[in-house]
């Protein structure tokens, strides 16, 4: 039966029905991205795993029905081709189980890109994916500040004077918020609908302000760094548009004089000090112990999840790496390291290669949150690999013929 006849009786023929629900599937998966640690299902894990199954089974299924095949790319055969290097490096691997876990992650990382790729074929879908990712981030802002008027500021005091949402690491809850600042100001902008634009303009401030309250030293770093870029994203706008971003500015000052506390403020304010000890928290004991075993194994690494365990042998204390960069040299050595920097090439070229407005919104993007997994381990989460996909769907985009859809 044809499609035309199938719309004729009131039916819409399966392929059509499938690419439809992944496309909506996959839009949800990613509004659940920023919040992945926070919505929890009993037994089943964080409900953005449970989203991805149920789209990897949609995808199949229209995969199946079109006959179509995965998008092939340089950058996706360095994704796969890292994922499987980091599998096959659980046979070497100082931690067999952690090794397996973070392969699998690997897998479904890779997954993810080539998904993206494949469904996010115009400029409205990308517009809408990265949109979904403002929403999400918006929601655990919101989480944020509940969180921050529930806390007694005595008791905020004596602890460690950080906020997060439901008790998500601060350092990658602020780098998730931060990842999501640039494409706020881009669509107060540009998107086309009122509504969203107002949304995308809420979520400045409120992205902005529960960045702050997580007292993350690596996310205010980049928040600097992001607040750069979106000045230089507005360096053509209009007078009005400049004159609202300075309102915004001016109550995002006020309200971060007024309220925040002023223990948050000296936390954040140690960033500088750390970095003349070269200390960064005991960051640094941990690099040198895994320098030390990168020493013994540079050519293919420990194996894949293993460097908590090797820094354990070095300093008795079990530490992640708290950076992308080495945790994957270390783990996956040289060969591991040269496929994920490949893919870090691609995503670069791509992102300078954008048109004006998206090159500065997604460079605003990237350059903050590849100065955070400096200090962040970063490299196994869902973020990253996220807007590695977007900035190269976008890029393919004018290659395609597909920007004006």
């Amino acid at each position: 039966m044809s499609a035309k006849f199938a719309m004729l009786q009131g039916r819409c023929p399966p392929e059509d029905t499938y690419a439809g629900a992944a496309w909506w599937m996959l839009v949800i998966f990613v509004a659940s991205i920023p919040a992945e640690a926070v919505l929890i299902v009993p037994q089943y894990g964080s409900l953005t795993r449970v989203i991805g199954a149920l789209l990897l089974v949609i995808v199949t299924l229209d995969f199946s029905a079109r006959g179509r095949v995965w998008p092939g790319s340089l950058a996706v055969w360095c994704a796969w081709g890292f994922a499987a290097w980091a599998l096959l490096s659980i046979a070497w691997s100082l931690e067999p189980q952690a090794g397996v876990d973070r392969a699998v992650t690997y897998l479904q990382l890779a997954l993810m890109f080539s998904v993206v790729l494949a469904y996010a074929d115009s400029s409205k879908k990308v517009d809408q994916l990265l949109m979904a990712y403002v929403l999400g981030a918006l929601v655990i802002s919101v989480s944020v500040f509940i969180n921050f008027r529930a806390i007694n500021f005595a008791a905020l005091a004596m602890s460690d004077v950080r906020v997060s949402a439901f008790g998500v690491n601060p350092n990658e809850q602020g780098l998730t918020l931060v990842a999501g600042l640039p494409w706020a100001a881009y669509f107060a902008r540009r998107h086309a609908s009122r509504l969203m634009r107002l949304v995308a303009l809420a979520a400045i401030p409120c992205l902005t302000l529960a960045t702050i309250l997580t007292a993350s030293r690596a996310a205010f770093v980049a928040l600097a760094v992001a607040g750069v870029g979106m000045v230089w994203m507005m360096a053509d706008a209009r007078r009005s548009a400049k004159a609202l971003a300075g309102v915004v500015v001016a109550g995002v000052a006020l309200y971060a004089y007024a309220r925040i506390p002023s223990v948050t403020w000296e936390r954040l304010l140690t960033t500088g000090s750390n970095l003349q000890r070269l200390d960064l928290n005991q960051r640094v004991t941990a690099w040198q112990a895994g320098y030390q075993y990168f020493a013994d194994s540079p050519f293919k690494g420990i194996g894949t999840g293993s460097f908590e365990f090797a820094s354990a042998r070095v300093i008795n204390i079990e530490r992640s790496s708290h950076n992308s960069y080495l945790g994957v040299l270390v783990e996956t050595g040289v060969i591991g390291a040269c496929l994920f920097g490949a893919l870090v090439a691609c995503v670069a070229r791509a992102a300078v290669g954008l048109q004006k407005d998206l090159r500065r919104a997604m460079l605003a993007t990237l350059i903050p949150m590849s100065l955070g997994m400096f200090v962040t381990g970063w490299d196994y989460r869902k973020v990253p690999w996220l807007f590695f996909a977007l900035a190269i769907a976008l890029w393919r985009l004018p290659r395609q013929g597909s920007r004006g859809d």
